[in-house]
Formats: C-alpha cells, structure tokens, sequence
C-alpha cells in the first residue's frame, strides 16, 4: 500500500473506490451462502437514483421585474405581498397562457 503522504486526492478516491467495491463483493458473497444454507436465493438490484421533483409551472409575475414569478404555491412574494396590503388583487399578476 501507498504511503498517503505520497498519493493525490483523486488517487486517494480511486484506492478507496477499490476498497469499498472489494467489501461490497465479500458482503454479497457472505449473504449469498446464508441464503443458499437455508434454500433461498438472492437477487440484486442497483440502486435508484431520486426522483427529481418536477418544475411547477409560475402563475404569477411582478410587473415592474418580469423574472420574479410565482407558483401560487408557499407564501406569498414579498413583491406580490406588498401590492396586495397596498389594495392590489392577487389576479392582477396572474400570467396569461
């Protein structure tokens, strides 16, 4: 083994990739002859990555800053908020499809 002193970062990752793929495959083999002892079989499947969350869509927009939007959903903007105190109707910024 390479002394860590003498190793860059991405040679560190790579030796520790090695070293977690190594212990992955002993656990595998470990719970695959438990299971074949008592009659079972094993089945393995990869991982899922996270579903992403989908973009809502902005029903609303500041007039006076036409990149400020607004779902409809959470609080409200703080632009939208003071309009709305100051007498303005929330279906003033609504945006037309």
């Amino acid at each position: 083994m390479a002394e860590i002193n003498d190793m860059s970062i991405q040679e560190i990752a790579e030796e520790l990739a090695g070293r977690q793929a190594t212990e992955m495959a002993a656990v595998k083999a470990e719970i695959e002859g438990l299971a074949e002892s008592v009659g079972l079989s094993v089945k393995y499947s990869e991982a899922k990555p996270a579903a992403k969350k989908s973009q809502v869509k902005p029903k609303y927009r500041n007039p006076d800053d036409e990149t400020e939007t607004w779902s409809g959903r959470g609080q409200l903007p703080v632009w939208m908020r003071e309009r709305v105190e100051a007498g303005a109707d929330k279906e003033d910024f609504l945006i037309a499809d």
